[in-house]
């Protein structure tokens, strides 16, 4: 079975324990596999199927503000809304936003 935004083959967990979370365990391995070119919150929001504006909601910040990020018109985020974005998707910071290598 693939799913149907990442094209990923889904493995059942074997518990049957999984929880619905925002970015399951196969988009988690999706979302890290995404080349690090500054951010990824646009593949994060893809994956989750939810939009900009339903994040920024969430988060209650502007919607031009996760657009901005989504586009990657900024190269550093404040702390605090790096953890509201990774708490929104319930992943860890590093997720979304990778260190850049030197």
């Amino acid at each position: 079975m693939k799913c149907s935004i990442c094209e990923n083959a889904i493995v059942p967990d074997p518990t049957g324990k999984e929880e619905r979370l925002m970015l399951s365990s196969h988009h988690l391995t999706t979302l890290r596999k995404e080349p690090v070119k500054g951010n990824r919150m646009g593949k994060a929001i893809k994956l989750a199927g939810v939009t900009q504006r339903t994040v920024a909601r969430a988060i209650d910040a502007p919607e031009s503000y996760i657009s901005d990020l989504v586009r990657q018109r900024y190269k550093a985020i404040t702390v605090p809304n790096a953890h509201k974005i990774a708490g929104f998707f319930q992943c860890s910071i590093e997720d979304i936003f990778p260190a850049e290598l030197s």
